[in-house]
């Protein structure tokens, strides 16, 4: 009889190694065929080399209020652009799951960021099941992507499907697979910027989480083996207390990555979903510059941008840095430097 240990060790590897062969595109023409897709704020442009990756798969993962969708929906205005201005020339299909699509929001934000918005190149669907998310990435979305020049792609959020489904966590598990197949696939076929907001959990650490029953016995282990030419984020790779590159074990706190700053909640998503993201982009509300209640004397409460990782950062030394940012009526306005007023 198999050791469980071992079998839910090799679909973690399987998971894992998946990604390898997505997009096997060399690495020159891949340089040559990538763009960027600015967020329109030029300190929050400069801290992010100029935009987020297309094609490419970026995560925004941040704690309710903490700007996810603003910056979804600031994107959505963005893409319309002429690529002169950081945009995409084209259109953007926002999966929505969690509530109402705020509609008012990206009419505002639209109409103080681009003279040349149309809400008819915003294609906005609401899915509520795993089932429907996969067969719209699978057999929906491809055709929508042609006749409506789509080149941004949102799911806001995949955790909240997750977090609702009563699937098994092995099922959950081949669902986030499929998922990120997909995503990839359409990220590198149809050259889109792909955007996928994950909610926080402090429950996430895998080397002590204790409270799911059904949580594979190895992933409670303090140690995953990664399978043969499976790769994981450079920002992990390089850390040796996280990866030992003699015996390909990779720590399951490498999910947090010390690249990243000191946080007590961490990306809600397993670990195996790392491997999926080309970008992860953590958003949080700075509590400890301003710990004051939102609108408080008509101050904005300040928030920060930071990235964990990103196959796309050109200087590897500043990843693990973070930009202070606001949310006004414009959107998210980057601050030039870490002082904020009263707080420095």
């Amino acid at each position: 009889m198999p050791d469980p240990a071992i079998s839910a060790n090799r679909g973690a590897e399987t998971f894992t190694d998946a990604f390898v062969g997505v997009s096997a595109i060399p690495v020159s023409e891949l340089a040559q065929r990538q763009t960027r897709l600015a967020t329109g704020d030029a300190t929050l442009d400069a801290f992010l080399d100029g935009g987020l990756l297309c094609p490419g798969v970026t995560e925004i993962a941040g704690a309710s209020g903490a700007g996810k969708t603003q910056l979804c929906l600031q994107l959505a205005c963005q893409a319309q652009r002429d690529a002169s201005e950081g945009g995409q020339n084209g259109g953007t299909m926002y999966i929505s799951t969690e509530s109402r699509f705020p509609v008012e929001r990206l009419t505002e934000l639209a109409r103080t960021r681009t003279h040349h918005f149309s809400t008819d190149a915003v294609l906005i669907e609401t899915v509520l099941e795993l089932e429907l998310l996969q067969h719209l990435l699978s057999f929906q979305i491809p055709p929508l992507i042609a006749t409506h020049h789509i080149r941004l792609l949102v799911v806001d959020s995949l955790t909240a499907l997750f977090r609702g489904s009563s699937d098994s966590y092995h099922e959950k598990l081949q669902s986030l697979h499929a998922i990120a197949r997909a995503l990839h696939k359409l990220a590198t076929t149809y050259q889109l910027a792909v955007v996928v907001v994950n909610q926080v959990s402090a429950d996430t650490d895998l080397a002590t989480k204790s409270s799911l029953a059904d949580l594979p016995v190895a992933l409670q282990r303090p140690h995953l083996l990664l399978a043969p030419g499976a790769t994981l984020p450079p920002a992990i790779l390089a850390l040796p207390h996280l990866y030992d590159q003699g015996t390909r074990r990779v720590t399951t706190r490498a999910v947090q990555s010390a690249a990243a700053p000191p946080a007590r909640d961490v990306p809600a998503l397993p670990m195996e979903w790392t491997a999926a993201v080309t970008t992860r982009i953590v958003l949080s509300r700075d509590a400890a510059i301003a710990p004051v209640a939102e609108g408080g004397a008509g101050r904005p409460v300040p928030r920060r941008m930071a990235v964990w990782f990103s196959a796309g950062h050109r200087n590897t030394a500043d990843r693990g840095r973070s930009c202070l940012f606001h949310i006004t009526r414009e959107g998210l306005i980057g601050r030039v430097s870490e002082e904020v007023d009263g707080h420095e």
